[in-house]
């Protein structure tokens, strides 16, 4: 067995398949003992450069080759190839491997090679990856093959990028199963949707439908594939996948004609891409008169009751040539079937799709019957106002007034403030949070949970809590390497750093290095915040290995990030009693989570302590001195230094300005007594944060692409200043339009503003003030519909609390899309979204302060018509009264516009607001 290892260990692959041929059953499993104590030692050896990096993997392939021949059962011989410390970064289907790896399998029996090909297709790990291994045991076993989703991945994939897919798609001796199965997957795989393009080399619909002329698959069969594949939906690019075959396979009328209502189906309720092809086969065969009228109308129906505007457009279109086609005939019958159909969309919100359907039915009213004008004149009582009187005069009926029954807004429940969960109390659960935590992104409120439980602990006993982190981490390899190389690169960052620094993993004066550096200050936010976090851990770490601190001073009581006066008290009350020092990063996180101001007993109480955090926690309540200007005002000066009174009528216009200058100087000499007083209350290395809000220096945000992660920055930021939202949103909008200036892409919106929602969450935590009003007005056009969605949520809870300024909001809105930062479709979509949900009233009141702004733009602002729409839709079901008062300058502003010539959405809408505004002013 010496010759077998030393081939082994010397990864010699040639001369290992040789010696392992002649073996027999019972030598083969002494061998396998051997193979596995080197298997082990492997594992628990140090690789620390490049060279022994190199020397581990040749020898873990012949290890694999080895072990896979030694193996009696197929079942092991799969987990042993699947084995994640035996294979390199792409498996062994791609690398030198696999020859030796076949040959030495080859001789065993094909029940057993088929066995393991089929388990190996099985697994997760080996099916996708190891195809070419698995095709070739195929091969060897002569049996099926195998129709996993990882081996069919596996099979696309090879075929793409081996350049084999024309010549090796019609080679596959069972191509129609692998097809089938293509199509049956979840997700269609990224190669195949990469390589579905027409311009490129090479194009998987093409390859599919040489199959089906070459008779390597029947082409009906393949015509079922892509009709089942778009009727069950998914996603859009697959759905784009199939629809490409479909039309490379150009069905004749009759294969059409043979499948009405799947078309129906499409049309029906799939996406709007495959929507519109269905319209589009209907629409062909209803004119080619192979579809029946009956049938035609049903598929009207389903149409018009979808959203989507150009597919309704596009069937009144449709519908208008065959009714044209008809009367030319003089079927009366047939237009009796169908003209009642266009009815259908007299309920659709699109007011320009309303006004096409009745002219379409003014067009052939004549030639129907009385039971169609019946069912004409039922469907009108759908029609909004603007068309009502038209479709009366039309169908020579008196319809019905609309209910004058206004509907009572509906806004989402206010958020219950939460209590934030305590802390770990013993060492087994602590241990299953650690896991958890390191495994993934908590939430800030979760991962202050666990270090405080971490430091509670560890006071506790300390030797007991190292000795179950060890054992359970010890295999981690961010837990056992830190302490070779470069420890600690960028300081202590995250809970896996005070874990390894802790536990003593890092040498303690790489530690003592890390936290001396955690204090340095630093002005842009998204660095400040983040080394407020970076301090707190730093001392966690530190006093970790030196002297245990009895408990955090900062950990959240609410899950807003929000801490109780009273409970921070308390904690310092029993740090005074164990005589244990505070860490000043840890205050004054703790002291930015209480609210500024608030006064009470907790004031007295914590001057009553008698130590500098009690002076200076009793200094940040007693509501003599407010809290941080800057972060009260992220914007200047408070309104109060803004403001400049009149003069008196009697005064002297001297005396005026006297005053005038003297409320001035008061006004400064206030604003430098609160600077002052923030920077004592805070420490050198966060000052930074009594400093206004500066957008203009973008330098500050020098941060390279993709170093932070920000879908938690916000999460982050929001509980680090719980009390100070506005000035979160403040931060998080200079950031952004950083961002943007540089390209923004759809992440950064939805790191940065998809959390939007969490300042307006708690109770009511700091001030609603501009900025906030500014970040939701920036959200409700974002490119993304997820971030609108977020900015949505915002608004209504806002609203919800009474915290919403709708007519700041709306010229804020207003200001956006004049100047370009807010295109007004996207607004739209934000805002019908918004009064779909019963907020019609405050969607009303944003819309009205928001269009005095656009109006007058000339040209007229593209989309005006679709956001005039939305805004008549809310005030039509607004009572009178039940909102703000009208702007003065919208009627006027809605008079121009509706008295322009044409019959434009633009022009229309305006109309129906207008009449809409004139009765909520009466």
């Amino acid at each position: 067995m010496n010759e077998v290892m030393d081939a082994v260990r010397g990864h010699r692959l040639q001369e290992l398949v040789k010696l392992l041929a002649p073996l027999t059953p019972a030598e083969r499993k002494e061998l396998l003992h051997e193979l596995k104590t080197l298997r082990n030692e492997q594992r628990n050896s140090d690789w620390e450069n490049w060279e022994a990096w190199k020397k581990r993997g040749k020898i873990s392939m012949a290890l694999l080759v080895a072990g896979a021949a030694c193996h009696p059962g197929a079942a092991a011989a799969a987990a042993w190839i699947g084995a994640r410390d035996l294979r390199l970064p792409r498996g062994p289907a791609q690398m030198p491997v696999l020859p030796p790896l076949v040959q030495a399998l080859s001789e065993r029996d094909p029940a057993w090679l088929a066995d393991l090909a089929h388990r190996l297709a099985a697994r997760a790990s080996t099916g996708e990856e190891d195809y070419a291994l698995i095709r070739e045991l195929v091969d060897l076993a002569g049996c099926p093959v195998p129709t996993s989703d990882g081996y069919v991945r596996g099979w696309a994939a090879h075929l793409t990028q081996r350049r084999l897919l024309m010549r090796g798609i019609q080679q596959e001796p069972e191509v129609a199963v692998m097809v089938r199965r293509l199509f049956e997957l979840p997700e269609i795989p990224p190669d195949v949707l990469d390589l579905a393009e027409p311009d490129k080399p090479h194009h998987w619909p093409q390859a599919l439908t040489r199959l089906a002329e070459c008779g390597a698959m029947a082409r009906p069969e393949l015509v079922d594939h892509c009709v089942a594949r778009l009727l069950r939906g998914g996603r859009p690019q697959d759905l784009r996948f199939a629809l490409a075959v479909l039309r490379q396979l150009a069905l004749t009328p009759e294969e059409e004609a043979a499948r009405i209502p799947d078309w129906m189906g499409m049309a029906a309720d799939g996406v709007p891409q495959v929507a519109a092809h269905a319209q589009g086969v209907l629409g062909r065969l209803a004119l080619d008169g192979r579809l029946p009228d009956a049938t035609l109308a049903e598929a009207c129906d389903s149409v018009f009751f979808r959203p989507e505007k150009k597919l309704v457009r596009d069937q009144l279109i449709l519908l208008g040539k065959v009714l044209t086609a008809r009367a030319r005939a003089k079927d009366g019958d047939a237009l009796s079937t169908l003209l009642p159909s266009v009815g259908g969309a007299f309920g659709h919100a699109d007011a320009s799709a309303q006004e096409r359907a009745l002219k379409l039915v003014a067009r052939h009213l004549p030639a129907v019957d009385t039971a169609a004008r019946q069912a004409l004149a039922e469907a009108a009582l759908l029609l909004g106002t603007v068309h009502r009187q038209t479709a009366a005069e039309l169908l020579g009926t008196p319809l019905a007034e609309e209910s004058t029954a206004y509907e009572a807004q509906t806004l989402p429940a206010v958020p219950a403030r939460r209590r934030a969960q305590a802390p770990a109390s013993s060492v087994p659960e602590l241990v299953s949070e650690l896991v958890a935590a390191v495994a993934a992104q908590p939430t800030p409120v979760v991962f202050e949970r666990a270090l405080d439980g971490l430091v509670r602990l560890a006071h506790r006993d300390r030797q007991l809590l190292v000795a179950a982190v060890r054992e359970t981490f010890d295999d981690e390899w961010w837990f056992s390497s830190p302490g070779r190389g470069n420890p600690l690169p960028y300081g202590v960052t995250g809970l896996r750093e005070v874990l390894a620094a802790g536990v003593g993993t890092i040498p303690l004066e790489t530690v003592r290095k890390a936290h001396a550096k955690s204090a340095a200050s630093d002005v842009c936010p998204i660095n400040g915040m983040g080394a407020i976090l970076r301090g707190r851990l730093a001392e966690a770490a530190w006093r970790l290995r030196t002297d245990p601190l009895p408990l955090l001073l900062a950990t959240p009581t609410w899950e807003t990030g929000a801490l109780d006066a009273q409970v921070l008290v308390e904690r310092l009350r029993e740090y005074q009693r164990l005589g244990a020092r505070p860490e000043p990063m840890d205050f004054t996180q703790a002291l930015l989570r209480v609210a500024p101001g608030s006064g009470g007993p907790a004031a007295k109480e914590a001057a009553l302590l008698g130590t500098d955090e009690g002076d200076r926690l009793a200094t940040w309540l007693d509501d003599t001195w407010p809290e941080l200007v800057a972060l009260r005002h992220p914007e200047g000066a408070p309104d109060s230094a803004k403001q400049k009174p009149a003069p008196s009528d009697q005064q002297h216009p001297t005396a005026g300005l006297l005053e005038q200058t003297a409320r001035s100087a008061r006004a400064l000499a206030d604003r430098a007594r609160e600077l002052l007083t923030a920077r004592r209350l805070l420490p050198p290395h966060a000052r930074w944060l009594a400093r206004p809000v500066d957008t203009g220096h973008q330098h500050s945000y020098r941060c390279p692409d993709g170093q932070y992660d920000f879908t938690q920055l916000t999460p982050g930021w929001v509980a680090t200043l719980p009390h100070h939202r506005d000035a979160v949103a403040a931060w998080v909008l200079a950031l952004l339009d950083h961002l943007r200036t540089r390209g923004a892409g759809r992440w950064e919106w939805r790191g940065l503003m998809g959390s939007l929602p969490l300042l307006a969450e708690g109770e009511g935590e700091g001030p609603a003030g501009p900025a906030l009003h500014r970040a939701v007005a920036t959200g409700l056009g974002a490119p993304d519909q997820e971030v609108r969605l977020a900015a949505v949520d915002t608004l209504l809870t806002l609203a919800a609390r009474g915290q919403l300024d709708a007519p700041l909001l709306g010229r804020l809105v207003g200001k956006e899309v004049v100047h370009g930062g807010l295109k007004p479709n996207r607004l739209a979509d934000a805002a019908r979204t918004a009064a779909a949900t019963g907020a019609h009233e405050t969607t009303w009141a944003v819309l009205a302060a928001t269009l005095p702004a656009l109006l007058p733009v000339r040209p007229p602002v593209r989309a005006l018509g679709e956001l005039l729409e939305v805004a008549a839709d809310c005030a039509e079901r607004c009572a009178p009264g039940a909102t703000q008062e009208v702007p003065a300058a919208l009627p006027a502003a809605l008079a121009e516009v509706a008295a322009q010539r044409g019959s434009s959405a633009r022009v229309t809408q305006a109309i129906r607001l207008l009449n809409a505004v004139r009765r909520l002013a009466a």
